[in-house]
């Protein structure tokens, strides 16, 4: 008989996390473990329930209320949560709750202790509030973080402080790609056959930096006479802190227009990287992300900032450039090095792919975390 896995997430948009856990419930091995998905009723009027579906799991809700400023009404909806969680976790006979947010781990942690389940974290950023980890982080039987960043921010250690990588399969999507395909993709986003493409694919929020990244462009216009492009893939609305605007009234600002093409929300994103030379993950915070796993497999050359868990993947000179945070001029000067030189460009995005494949190959994830939810299962 499978185990009975429940797995909370209250994001209500598709960012890093959420794409990770998708291709994670995918690759689970299902004659060991059957799965249940829930999910905020913000997400599923969204359409992600039907997301969920498609990698064959079933689907509960819950109102995931915002609890960092607790009102009565929060305190309210928080209990209607704990009440059908205790449903489910009766009914459904869960052995296991995977948490894979903050407000997932707030929510799902107590009542799921409360009907005898373990529970396992998913720590996938810094967010969580340090003195609240530290209180509710003993009724976790595991905690898995995505990088040693994350780990070090949290001073958690011990048997039961486990790190595995953000996995992904974007290397099988890409090695279908055809050069006429490519093309087609090329001409749809009106690049010239000779210009570097530039990209980025991530939330349009504050703390992603896109803003240095179009400052950066516009000093790159005055330092090489190459011909070059920049797609920036992503959305910022209803999301906290989203600045899209803001984004697109920089670039106008900057006089970019010709440059910098605002592609929307990718939901594939094989066509972007696919086309793209270079990515640019200009971050201010960002503990391991899937955006530049994803670029390495498809043999695109990263520059990134130095922070957070980027520089365990992105090795400064050797499997990409790393650059200091909110410094437009570095960052255009790591851009210019790579558009001039194209084969040390390739060079560096061949050593990522080695490092993004041997790290972060999905079946690899997949299988340390299975060992470690039967671990905690057979305690």
């Amino acid at each position: 008989m499978p185990y009975n896995l429940l797995f909370l997430d209250h994001t209500p948009f598709v960012g890093g996390a959420q794409l990770s856990l998708l291709q994670h419930l995918r690759a689970l091995d299902r004659s060991r473990f059957k799965v249940i998905a829930g999910i905020s009723r913000k997400a599923e009027l969204l359409g992600l329930a039907d997301r969920y579906r498609a990698v064959g799991a079933d689907i509960c809700c819950l109102h995931y209320p915002f609890l960092r400023r607790p009102s009565w009404q929060a305190l309210k909806l928080l209990a209607e949560d704990w009440r059908v969680l205790g449903n489910i976790l009766k009914e459904r006979k869960i052995d296991l709750v995977v948490t894979n947010s903050v407000r997932a781990a707030l929510v799902g942690t107590i009542p799921a202790r409360w009907a005898g389940a373990k529970v396992v974290w998913l720590v996938r950023d810094f967010t969580f509030p340090r003195w609240l980890f530290a209180c509710l982080s003993p009724l976790a039987a595991q905690i898995v973080f995505n990088s040693w960043a994350v780990r070090r921010h949290y001073i958690c250690s011990g048997a039961k402080a486990r790190v595995v990588y953000v996995g992904r399969d974007f290397y099988r999507l890409v090695a279908r790609i055809t050069q006429k395909q490519k093309e087609q993709w090329r001409a749809r986003w009106r690049l010239k056959p000779n210009a570097v493409a530039i990209g980025y694919a991530g939330r349009l929020v504050k703390e992603k930096g896109v803003d240095d990244l179009i400052k950066a462009l516009a000093i790159l216009r005055d330092k090489t006479p190459l011909p070059f492009a920049c797609l920036i893939a992503g959305t910022g609305r209803g999301q906290r802190g989203g600045n899209e605007q803001e984004l697109r009234s920089l670039i106008t600002k900057l006089k970019l227009e010709q440059i910098v093409k605002m592609v929307g929300f990718q939901k594939d994103l094989v066509p972007l990287f696919s086309v793209l030379d270079i990515l640019a993950l200009p971050s201010h915070s960002e503990s391991f992300s899937s955006a530049v796993i994803d670029a390495m497999m498809a043999g695109v050359a990263v520059v990134a900032t130095n922070q957070g868990g980027t520089p365990e993947l992105v090795k400064d000179g050797k499997t990409g450039i790393l650059v200091p945070v909110k410094s437009p001029p570095s960052l255009a000067q790591a851009l210019c090095r790579l558009i001039e030189n194209p084969h040390w460009r390739r060079q560096l995005a061949e050593a990522g792919r080695r490092q993004a494949m041997q790290q972060c190959r999905i079946g690899k994830t997949t299988r340390q975390l299975e060992e470690i939810y039967l671990k905690t299962l057979s305690v």
